[in-house]
């Protein structure tokens, strides 16, 4: 609820008297709004959709499931800043592309950007 009565507590924005609507311009949520007037989440999907592709412009068959729980998550500002690691970015790139294998093994033999440790703990 975008707005407060005389006491403090949320209303909504039409008994507030705020004109501008806060709906996603894609999926109709009601929330904060980023760029292009889309939620979080729509904003996810698409930040997700290009280190994802596998060169045929879709999302790599493999890596859609991974896509679809990081989508549904609570809290898709936290994937948002996720993705702003340079590191992230490389590992979604390399595994939708096939240069790192999409397997336990091809996932240790990554560093993540956190010293010497690998992702090991993902198994």
């Amino acid at each position: 609820m975008p707005g407060r009565d005389e006491n403090g507590a949320p209303i909504c924005r039409e008994c507030a008297g705020i004109s501008r609507d806060f709906f996603c311009d894609r999926c109709g949520f009601e929330g904060m709004l980023l760029g292009r007037r889309l939620c979080e989440r729509c904003t996810l999907a698409d930040r997700l959709t290009d280190p994802l592709d596998d060169g045929t412009g879709q999302v790599h068959p493999l890596l859609a499931l991974l896509m679809g729980l990081l989508l549904e998550l609570g809290r898709p500002k936290s994937r948002l800043i996720w993705l702003r690691r340079p590191n992230v970015l490389r590992l979604l790139q390399d595994l939708a592309s096939g240069r790192v294998p999409i397997t336990h093994e091809g996932l240790q033999q990554q560093e993540h950007g956190l010293g010497e440790h690998r992702y090991s703990g993902w198994r």
